[in-house]
């Protein structure tokens, strides 16, 4: 059975086999607002179309996973992000952990302004992920 997909940032649902899986990330206000609105649209629409849900989430329990990313001048990710997660059994939050490392890998570069580097240079991401059967 082949599983289809659809994430949007901030209410999103993918369906996986039977289960509905709703994706949203919330960035900290501190950083919402020093990054100007377009800014933040495009590293969200970056994100969305880079997120492949996996398909082997089928709890019932909210996912949390948080990605803290550094990033240089020209918008790519400096170093490896530190991710964490909680809220599921270990192999679940693995495989969570792992879909939002590769979507963010696949959205860097981030096309962000240069001359507010500072104000995007350090980026923390929480990212919840919520199924139900």
């Amino acid at each position: 059975m082949k599983g289809t997909g659809r994430c949007t940032l901030w209410n999103v649902d993918a369906r996986a086999f039977l289960a509905l899986i709703a994706f949203t990330v919330i960035i900290p206000l501190s950083h919402a607002a020093s990054l100007s609105k377009e800014g933040l649209a495009r590293v969200q629409r970056e994100i969305e179309s880079n997120w492949l849900h996996p398909f082997d989430l089928v709890g019932s329990q909210p996912i949390t996973i948080t990605a803290k990313i550094h990033l240089n001048r020209k918008g790519a990710i400096e170093g490896t992000p530190e991710i964490a997660g909680s809220g599921a059994p270990a192999s679940e939050l693995k495989s969570a952990i792992l879909s939002i490392r590769r979507a963010l890998n696949r959205s860097a570069p981030f096309q962000l302004q240069e001359e507010e580097y500072d104000n995007w240079k350090v980026i923390t991401l929480t990212f919840q992920l919520s199924t139900e059967p």
